[in-house]
């Protein structure tokens, strides 16, 4: 949730004490400083390659080629992380699309595939509307089919402290996949047939006034409301105040009542 400023008749007079005053020195430091953000790994398979600081994988000739395009996270999914990624490109050319799911090899130790429904050992993924384990199909109408996804739309996965998988279309949950999936897991996405660009998206992409995603307008920093930097042990305070957040939604749900600082 994030501190809005209503009243837009004040906003240059808000513009103007922003600009004057010390803001309050209080508050946690970056988001960045308390969250490990996943990345890709730079090894991954022949027809793929990882961009944007590790946080985006494409298949650079994608006319050409449909395959070989398996990309790990650079380091093991946390209990209740949800690894999510945003497809960003496609083309028409080719049958097939993402798959996403995870794996207890290391993109050290994978002798990476031509589809990472090859792998037989350690692996689960989502395909199509399907699940996979170890290079078998063990559920045929899992959920949303994932061919089916365009540009925009994200698809993620998250272990349980329970050992149970779920994967998910757009946040909604599709439910338990798996059971018993080990605790040291890396996501994994393949970047077959028409999927041509992924992008990871996280807690920190929502909270961040100036990146693309955001959901905040310029005009909502400028109120002179700000959180208390004193907070249940789950809460971040980000935005100069002006934005609280739990990191980890899927692992925990309280601890993280917020007061109003007193200006």
């Amino acid at each position: 949730v994030s501190i809005v400023e209503r009243d837009e008749r004040e906003e240059q007079n808000l513009v103007t004490r922003k600009n004057t005053r010390d803001l309050p020195t209080t508050i946690d430091p970056p988001l960045a400083d308390y969250y490990d953000r996943l990345t890709f790994h730079p090894n991954c398979g022949t027809h793929a390659q990882v961009i944007n600081n590790g946080r985006t994988a494409h298949r650079p000739n994608a006319a050409d080629d449909f395959n070989n395009g398996v990309v790990l996270t650079a380091r093991p999914l946390k209990t209740g992380e949800l690894f999510e990624v945003r497809l960003d490109r496609v083309v028409t050319k080719w049958a097939g699309s993402i798959e996403i799911g995870v794996t207890t090899h290391s993109p050290m130790d994978l002798e990476f595939p031509f589809t990472m429904t090859n792998v037989r050992s350690g692996t689960w993924m989502m395909t199509g509307s399907g699940i996979m384990h170890n290079g078998t199909i063990v559920l045929e109408q899992y959920g949303v089919n994932l061919d089916r996804l365009q540009v925009g739309d994200r698809v993620g996965v998250l272990r349980k402290e329970n050992g149970l998988l779920h994967f998910f279309v757009n946040g909604i949950d599709q439910g338990s996949a798996s059971s018993n999936v080990p605790e040291k897991i890396y996501g994994v996405i393949d970047l077959y047939g028409q999927a041509v660009e992924a992008t990871i998206i996280d807690a920190y992409d929502s909270v961040s006034p100036d990146t693309a995603n955001s959901t905040l307008s310029n005009t909502t920093l400028y109120s002179d409301i700000r959180f208390h930097h004193i907070h249940g042990k789950n809460a971040r305070i980000v935005n100069n105040g002006l934005t609280a957040i739990r990191l980890r939604p899927f692992a925990e749900f309280n601890d993280a009542i917020i007061f109003q600082v007193d200006l």
